[in-house]
């Protein structure tokens, strides 16, 4: 062993120049160029075909582009971008590779930083680039340092597989990671260390990296007679206060219950005030049920459709700007149901619903969770998804009470104020992308854990999560309509239907109280099968015709407490599984099928129960159910590790 990591750091140095033979050729002269077509190449190429080796490739071309502004691995208008030429020439890196037959272990391993990233993409497909926290540029690993360079180490040393390269995309050169301490730059106190001349960056140990201006008082800060406070030395005041903010503001009680309430709010107005609303509306406007009810429908499709964009933008933009830009959308739509009397402006109003539904409720704000505290959101998911089990407990009596006191246009009136006077502040009062936050109750920062699902299956698994969400997306939505006239039309007394079906939602909420206060530690793939194993349970009896109190008693707790486990399935399991890069687009695709079959469900089933009775409705809901825990299933089948 003492002899191959030489070898492969001598073999490593060798592939360095093979970015010197496929670069532009206004780089060449910068290193001494080996064309792929010159004689002196042809031993590296066939070195290269023949696998085995550690290719490391610094970024490409950032020439002309804004420096680091915000050292947070998620802010990408914060970071230095490669240039229009460097995407050029990581589009030439990959056709030279391809062209000279060079073989690649999938995937190919990229840094979180963004220039990393794309240069990795760009040169091989989006599809075959895995990011990985291991490979984060120095400056933006903050306490994280040590841990980072070790990655670094172990990934170089690290045997590729047979007859394959291992391609890692990263920074500056390798010898400052792979070389131990002798191979590193000289650390200044405190981190302080140099970038490009363009000023000087500083790092508390508790925060990250954060770049002064070459003109700003950094360097009197650090060298005068006054001692700047331990938590702000090495940063002007300016940048002291843009960076971390008020510590209130950043603290995981604000967070979490600004959230809450926002969560409230917007679930209570945007999603739960038509169920109060939609009969007044009716009786005054002359409208069927179908069409006022179809307004929903479509504001589910397109909030289904808009899915994947509002992901990408959270991911460029933030989680902050997303949810208040929802505020003000979200709010506009409110007060535009609040005018309506033509059809047309009542569909346009849904329309605008839909896109603020996507910008404002769980999968926004579970995204800018995962933004905030990473690896470590689960925690904080689980929290959040109690305040938004209170949403129609609170707005339904609310809505109710002002329909009464001031009609449907008021009580519409009011839900689009509320939008606008609370959920529009307490966003606006979030972290900015790019803003150092602490762990979440008190943790420190650790290094993110792998993702548990490889990147070559992740498809597979997101579709296998995609169908376990859909199928009880499906069975929540259709219930929620027909659950008490289908018991009712077996036997059931309406008044015992409705007391039995409202502890629902009182043991929605124990179900998550429970996994907050002991599922920390558990198993992602158990608590999946756990929450879609007993929606498949609650089905049994009713299926087989059993409409006794004591069963539908049964039914409610099962259905409740899965329910409930559910939402937090969809938030936190795709974190665990995929990690943290890419979250906000994970949950968009498995979003947009639930919410096209969340549009559908009502209507589906009715034509069941019209068809074949209410038996026959919960057998079907008892196959979709059976289908959520096969998905469930065969995640844990393919991806449970085993200890050792």
């Amino acid at each position: 062993m003492t002899t191959r990591r030489p070898l492969r750091r001598a073999l490593l140095a060798l592939a360095l120049p093979l970015c010197a033979a496929l670069a532009p050729p206004a780089a060449a002269a910068e290193r001494v160029p080996v064309a792929a077509t010159a004689p002196d190449a042809a031993p590296l190429i066939e070195r290269l075909r023949a696998g085995g080796l550690v290719l490391f490739f610094r970024h490409a071309d950032t020439a002309g582009m804004p420096c680091d502004s915000s050292f947070r691995v998620g802010d990408r208008a914060g970071q230095r971008n490669i240039s229009p030429r460097g995407r050029e020439q990581s589009r030439r890196i990959g056709e030279a590779m391809a062209t000279l037959r060079i073989p690649v272990a999938k995937p190919v391993l990229a840094g979180p930083v963004y220039r990393a990233r794309d240069t990795a993409e760009e040169a091989f497909g989006v599809a075959e680039v895995s990011v990985i926290d291991g490979l984060t540029a120095d400056d933006f690993s903050g306490p994280r340092l040590d841990w980072v360079l070790g990655e670094h180490r172990r990934l170089m040393a690290e045997p590729p597989p047979p007859s394959l390269n291992r391609v890692l995309v990263g920074h500056r050169t390798p010898r400052h990671h792979a070389a131990g301490a002798g191979g590193r730059r000289p650390r200044l106190p405190r981190g302080l260390r140099h970038r490009h001349g363009a000023g000087l960056a500083a790092a508390h140990p508790r925060h990250r990296h954060v770049r002064a201006h070459p003109r700003s008082r950094l360097p009197r800060l650090l060298t005068g007679r006054r001692r700047a406070p331990a938590r702000l030395r090495g940063l002007t005041p300016r940048h002291a206060a843009a960076t971390f903010g008020p510590p209130m503001l950043t603290s995981f009680p604000f967070i979490v219950t600004a959230l809450g309430v926002t969560q409230i709010v917007s679930w209570g107005t945007i999603f739960y005030g038509i169920s109060v609303l939609a009969k007044p509306m009716m009786a005054e406007l002359g409208w069927s049920t179908t069409f006022v009810f179809a307004g929903f429908s479509i504001s589910l499709l397109v909030g289904g459709i808009v899915s994947k964009p509002v992901a990408r933008f959270i991911e460029r933009r933030g989680g902050r700007l997303t949810l208040t830009m929802g505020s003000l959308v979200g709010a506009f739509g409110l007060a535009m149901l609040s005018q309506v009397n033509d059809p047309i402006v009542y569909i346009a109003a849904w329309i605008v619903l839909g896109l603020a539904s996507r910008l404002t409720l769980y999968d926004a704000a579970f995204a800018m969770l995962v933004e905030i505290y990473g690896m470590r959101a689960r925690r904080p998911i689980s929290v959040l998804t109690l305040f938004g089990g209170l949403a129609s407990s609170i707005f339904w009596p609310i809505t109710h009470y002002l329909n009464e006191a001031i009609g449907w246009r008021g009580a519409w009136l009011v839900c689009a104020l509320a939008v606008l006077v609370l959920c529009t502040p307490l966003h606006l009062l979030l972290p900015r992308l790019g803003t150092p936050i602490g762990g979440s109750e008190g943790e420190a920062a650790q290094p993110d854990p792998e993702p548990l699902v490889p990147a070559e299956q992740k498809a597979f698994a997101v579709l296998m999560l995609t169908i376990a969400m859909a199928g009880n997306s499906f069975i929540t939505t259709a219930l929620s309509v027909h659950l008490i006239p289908a018991v009712v039309s077996m036997g059931m007394a309406a008044a015992v239907a409705v007391w039995i079906s409202s502890l629902r939602g009182v043991f929605q909420t124990l179900g998550r109280l429970a996994e907050i206060l002991f599922g920390k530690n558990l198993d992602p793939f158990l608590f999946a099968n756990i929450s879609t194993g007993m929606m498949v349970l609650a089905f049994i009896p009713l299926a087989l015709g059993g409409v006794s109190v004591p069963f539908f008693f049964a039914f409610n707790i099962l259905f409740g407490i899965s329910v409930g486990l559910a939402t937090i399935v969809k938030g936190a399991v795709p974190l665990v599984l995929f990690g943290r890069h890419g979250y906000a687009s994970v949950l968009a695709s498995i979003a947009t099928p639930g919410l096209i079959v969340t549009a559908a469900a009502p209507t589906a089933y009715a034509a069941v129960l019209d068809a074949s009775g209410p038996v026959a409705g919960f057998w079907v809901m008892f196959a979709v159910s059976l289908s959520s825990f096969a998905a469930t299933a065969a995640l844990a089948w393919r991806f449970r590790r085993v200890p050792g």
